[in-house]
């Protein structure tokens, strides 16, 4: 329980040095090193889990990459960091399925 109120509020502080705005338009290079890491992780995380939920081995990269682009430019990084929504994921993924069909 400790450690988890430590992680918490680290991650708040962190989240407290960032601009606020959206992360893809900060000039802080927290954010930007925050960003660089955050894209290819949620791009694997992605990808693995639409292919388990579809069951297929299909290639979801381009639309993975899409929703992560859209979340870095509507997002802030403490609001990325805290992990995105549910709702904005979904939103996010449906826009980008339309965008680049998986077939």
């Amino acid at each position: 329980m400790t450690r988890t109120l430590v992680l918490t509020m680290a991650a708040l502080s962190l989240a407290a040095c960032s601009g606020g705005g959206p992360a893809g338009n900060s000039s802080s290079s927290f954010d930007k090193g925050f960003v660089d890491s955050f894209r290819p992780k949620f791009i694997a995380e992605c990808q693995e889990g639409a292919q388990k939920t579809s069951g297929s081995t299909k290639d979801f990269s381009v639309v993975c990459g899409c929703v992560a682009d859209k979340l870095i430019a509507n997002k802030s990084v403490g609001e990325l960091m805290t992990g995105p929504s549910p709702e904005d994921t979904k939103r996010y993924a449906g826009e980008c399925f339309r965008e680049h069909p998986v077939s």
